[in-house]
């Protein structure tokens, strides 16, 4: 069947690329196109409503290399089933939504095959995009140190080291799932791109057909739209085969009548076979050997393994497991493969018993594994299901209320409720084998107490429906044959097939035969009237005993003492009898045997002149508690002189102590420590009037119940914050019993918070790990062997994302601006996007460490963004609330006549643009430039590590104007402004022989018929020759007659030009060219 399931996918592909879907495609485009595949098509239980169908995978090639930076064209992707989808709703903010487990997932996140971006595709992290009703907008970057394209949250240029959002929820509507706006980044000719679609359940039910060879196909249509073209091969895969999965039945059926009484009688047994090995499952794939890992409901956790690698065959009723919030988990089941027993007309008076765990065909029970769940049990060849309490709750062992024999030995089993005739029972698989087809057989056993006379227990037969659980009613068909956000998962139709019998009662008159019992009592001291009386228990149906009694003394009738009994059942005997000790018997024998049975009295033991006796034990107190001390009070009475003598009493083995009778009571104390019932022995050894005797007394101890409370310290903290639970027990420990010991555990749901050691009665825990949301905490005490355990009622805490403070500061290197976001505290998580508020850009985006979010800038981009206000802004984490930092303003060096050269020349004039350089403004009044003005200096640091001072010729708040000092080696520098001995501000800059700019001042000047411009500028004396220097008016060359120094101030050059007579008047534009660097523009009015 596998190989022809094969051959039909293999057909099924050929036809879809022969039937492509294409979409659009525009002039010149290399077309994005992608093949489907389905690597799994899993054998799908015909029963089930909620049925994991095998994962859709497109993988996609060509395209066109985007921009970076640019937003990535987005595309929802439909898949349409041949039936119902079910897989289980996860909305947000509690609505309908449609929003449910099924996932999208690009480039097999958390695979851990090779990639060639690390920390992108499948070596990325699984990230879930939050918003699955829009999907999420992501964006074009190169990874850091290759050449690859990846998709991040926002740009990353060239340097990219994180993740976008890779992970994406479907929506379900009736029979289709759509995931929307997944990002479509075209991998290019020699790339792939990959979509896995995965944890998509189906309603089986309307495709199942019968066995796996009329196995009927699930079919997905694909259908894609969005922004982009694609085109698509096998656009309807096949998804897997329906079949029936369980085949059921009962290996015989009782006859049984209301004349024999039955305890615990084995009644049949019940088979559940699967058709194919994977048709039971565990809950989860038990990866590892842990206790009721298979069980588990928190892979991944408390050293369970994981169930997230994409494409991963776990044969669990989960699939890919993703947390997605509080409550809410994509993949995970409620349990794991259910079989149920529902039994219908079972007769009153009828108790039915099953076995607690799957027996073998001899009756006896199953091996249970090393490690009941654990992953070695999965591969035996018997498996191994337990009995669970409740038919959709989460599973919870039954305990053995007793044991039923087997053919050789006992099987454990337990009462199943009566209720109107019906009763059901659940299993829950443990432990199963895929690779194997198994039979699963429970063991039913009956009892009653049979009565003819009174029609008990009433005639009929006990039918049995088999199925997998868990079925209707416990859920409504109509909504369980849909997607749900409550519905158990998995959840099957019920056994539609005629009932089962399994137990018949027939009615019919039983001769029986009414059981006897037979008293004596013997009263006197020689002679004895001895009274024997034969009673029956139902005289009312039976009527009295009719017949003789004889009496006997030490196995011997005693001459003359044998009689009728009269109407009451009652014979008496005066009896003389010799000295010593005498063990007296009266034997009642019927007149007919099939009416009566015969009886004989238990033994009364006298000694010839002394009176019988007989004994009762009380106790002060019962039950008792571990520790207390209990009176026991041994009471005797005889029909002669009063009883006298000592009393014995003893706790099995062990003695109390012995007391003298005082008006016939005597009395001892005992402490009993152990949980149970003390078998408490009181003997009388009789005096010279009285005959010994003795009694027993069942003593129960018994563990305190109690009752715990949890309490918090506070109803809500800020994440990180500690916060401490207090569990109390009370009551406080009665006298004379051990306060409770041992550990109180503290759970939210089925996650362990922590565990602390009671004292005093009360355990304290103290946690700060919670996450951000509201959490329902609860203790469990575990109890000791004098204590019960107890589990308390939830407390409500709600635990607040942590408030952050961000403060945004700058610093710089002659090769570097480096710009610094501190984050308080700083164990704040997440990113921090730092934007340039004068353009509205980002400028890069960094995560913090040690609460330090760093973006490094070279000369270039720094200058960039000089004068320009920046912050910086922490997006926050579910624990830390975001926060925008301080407004920064990025420190600017500019040429003081305009000019646009990227560097900056030795004896230039410049301007530096800050904040906060000085207190007040003041210019320099001497000729020549002081090196500190207000308490400013400047300090430049050449490339060659030499550190000038500047003279300054201006200081004001905001701007500082001074001399590029002359003696600088070219390259790279830093300009720092220093103030009472602390650097206020720095830029890195490039130091380049000439930066020629020029002022808006200039001069005409005519001589001998000729006109003469004179321009002011700076930076241009060190231009390499005369030649060097090129001046255009209006785009046309004119001679340079001087270019150099202009001695009226420091840093000021002055350029002579001979203007050509047929310039004509008007404006004029005149351009400087220095050793092929240009000067900024000015204007020129010719007159």
């Amino acid at each position: 069947m596998r190989i022809v399931r094969i051959l039909t996918f293999i057909t099924v592909s050929l036809i879809g690329v022969a039937e492509s879907a294409v979409a659009q495609i525009g002039p010149g485009d290399r077309a994005f196109q992608c093949s489907t595949n389905v690597t799994v098509t899993p054998n799908i239980r015909g029963e089930g409503y909620t049925e994991p169908v095998g994962d859709v995978t497109l993988t996609c090639t060509g395209g066109i290399a985007p921009a970076l930076g640019s937003v990535i064209p987005q595309i929802s992707i439909t898949l349409y089933y041949n039936t119902a989808v079910t897989s289980r709703l996860l909305p947000v903010s509690g609505g309908s939504n449609g929003i449910s487990e099924a996932l999208l997932l690009i480039d097999e996140p958390g695979s851990g095959l090779p990639s060639p971006a690390p920390n992108f595709g499948t070596m990325a992290p699984q990230n879930l995009c939050a918003t699955p009703l829009q999907g999420c907008v992501e964006y074009v970057s190169q990874a850091a140190g290759t050449n690859v394209l990846v998709a991040t949250d926002a740009p990353q240029g060239t340097s990219a080291t994180t993740n976008g959002k890779n992970v994406f929820r479907g929506i379900v509507s009736t029979n289709s799932v759509t995931f929307f706006g997944i990002p479509a980044l075209d991998p290019g000719p020699e790339g792939t791109r990959v979509f896995r679609m995965t944890n998509i359940r189906v309603n089986a039910i309307p495709l199942a057909r019968g066995s796996e060879s009329q196995a009927s196909p699930v079919t997905a249509a694909i259908a894609i739209s969005g922004s982009r073209s694609v085109i698509l091969s096998n656009a309807t895969p096949t998804v897997g085969f329906v079949s029936t999965g369980l085949t059921a039945g009962v290996n015989a059926s009782a006859n049984q009548d209301q004349c024999s009484s039955q305890t615990k009688a084995f009644i049949t047994s019940l088979a559940f076979t699967e058709n194919y090995g994977t048709a039971f499952k565990t809950r989860v794939a038990a990866q590892n050997d842990l206790r009721y890992a298979g069980q588990n409901g928190t892979p991944g956790i408390g050293g369970f393994a994981a169930q997230n690698v994409p494409g991963g065959i776990y044969n669990s009723e989960s699939n890919f497991f993703l947390p997605i919030a509080t409550g809410q988990t994509a993949g995970l089941t409620d349990f794991g493969t259910r079989l149920k027993a529902q039994f219908n007309n079972v007769a009153s008076g009828v108790r039915l018993f099953v076995s607690t765990a799957n027996i073998q065909n001899n009756g006896l029970p199953v091996s249970v594994p090393a490690v009941i769940g654990g992953s070695a049990g999965n591969n035996g060849t018997t498996g191994y299901a337990q009995l669970t309490t409740d038919e959709i709750g989460p599973f919870s062992t039954v305990a053995p209320t007793g044991f039923a024999p087997g053919n050789s030995g006992t099987v454990a089993v337990a009462e199943i409720p009566v209720v109107n005739g019906s009763a059901s029972a659940v299993w829950e698989v443990i432990n199963t084998n895929p690779s194997q087809q198994e039979t699963f057989t429970f063991g039913v056993y009956a009892s009653y107490t049979a009565n003819w006379a009174q029609n008990s227990p009433l005639p009929g037969t006990t039918a049995v429906n088999l199925s997998y659980a868990a079925t209707p009613p416990a859920f409504g068909a109509a909504p369980g044959s849909n997607a749900s956000d409550n519905l158990p998962i998995p959840r099957f139709i019920p056994d539609n097939s005629a009932a089962r019998s399994i137990l018949t009662i027939s009615s019919r008159a039983c001769a029986t035969t009414a059981p006897t019992t037979t008293t004596l009592t013997a009263i006197g001291n020689g002679p004895y009237s001895l009274t024997a009386t034969a009673t029956t228990p139902s005289p009312a149906t039976t009527g009295v005993p009719v017949g003789t009694v004889t009496f006997f003394d030490n196995g011997t009738s005693i001459p003359g003492g044998t009689g009728a009994v009269s109407a009451g059942g009652v014979a008496t005997f005066n009896a003389s009898l010799p000295p010593g000790p005498h063990r007296l018997t009266a034997q009642f024998t019927p007149t007919n045997s099939l009416a009566f049975s015969s009886s004989t009295s238990p033994e009364v033991l006298i000694s010839s002149g002394r009176s019988s006796t007989t004994l009762e034990i009380t106790s002060s107190l019962y039950p008792s508690l571990p520790g207390q001390t209990v009176t026991f009070t041994a009471i005797v009475t005889g029909a002669g002189t009063p009883p006298g003598g000592i009393v014995q009493f003893s706790d099995g083995l062990q003695s109390l102590g012995s007391a003298s009778l005082a008006g016939g009571r005597a009395s001892v104390t005992a402490t009993l420590t152990t949980v149970g019932v003390h078998n408490i022995l009181a003997n009388y050894s009789g005096d010279g009037g009285n005959t010994d005797s003795s009694a027993r007394y069942g003593q129960r101890v018994e563990r305190v119940t109690d009752s715990l409370a949890l309490a918090a310290n506070t109803p809500a903290a800020d994440a990180g914050q500690t916060m401490t639970l207090t569990a109390a027990l009370t009551p406080q420990a009665p006298a004379g019993v051990a306060p409770p010991t041992g550990t109180v555990q503290f759970q939210e749901g089925t996650a362990v918070v922590g565990t602390s050691t009671l004292t005093s009665g009360s355990a304290t825990l103290a946690i700060s790990a919670l996450a951000a949301g509201v959490h329902q905490i609860f203790a469990i005490y575990t109890g000791d062997a004098n204590w019960y355990g107890v589990r308390s009622p939830a407390v409500t805490v709600t635990i607040n994302r942590a408030a952050t403070a961000s403060t945004l500061s700058s610093s710089a290197t002659i090769t570097e601006l480096r710009l610094t976001a501190a984050l308080t505290p700083a164990t704040a998580g997440g990113s921090v996007q730092f934007l340039d508020n004068t353009t509205n850009a980002a400028l890069g985006t960094a995560q913090p460490s040690n609460g330090t979010a760093t973006l490094v800038l070279t000369p270039s981009d720094a200058a960039k963004i000089g004068g320009h206000n920046v912050t910086a802004v922490y997006s926050g984490t579910a624990a830390f609330a975001g926060s925008t930092s301080n407004i920064l303003l990025i420190p600017a060096l500019r040429n003081a006549a305009g000019g646009t050269s990227p560097g900056f020349a030795p004896e230039e004039l410049v301007s530096f643009y800050g904040a906060k350089l000085v207190d007040a403004t003041e210019p320099a009044i001497a000729a020549a430039l002081p090196q500190s003005l207000g308490g400013l200096s400047v300090n430049i640091t050449d490339a060659g590590g030499a550190v000038l001072p500047a003279g300054l010729s201006y200081v004001s708040p905001a701007q500082v104007n001074f001399l590029i000092p002359p003696g600088l080696t070219p390259g790279a520098a830093l300009v720092t402004v220093v103030r009472a001995g602390a650097v206020v501000a720095a830029v890195p800059v490039t130091i380049a022989p000439v930066a020629p700019g020029l002022f808006g001042s200039q001069i005409l000047h005519t001589e001998s018929g000729a006109t003469y411009l004179v321009l002011y500028g700076t930076g241009i004396r060190n231009r390499s020759t005369g030649a060097a220097v090129i001046c255009m008016v209006n785009g046309t060359a004119v001679p340079v007659e001087y270019a150099g120094t202009q001695s009226a101030f420091p840093g000021l050059d002055q350029v002579n030009l001979l203007l050509p007579a047929n310039l004509g008047v008007g404006a004029l534009n005149v351009l400087l060219m220095v050793d092929g660097q240009a000067s900024n523009t000015i204007a020129v009015t010719l007159q």
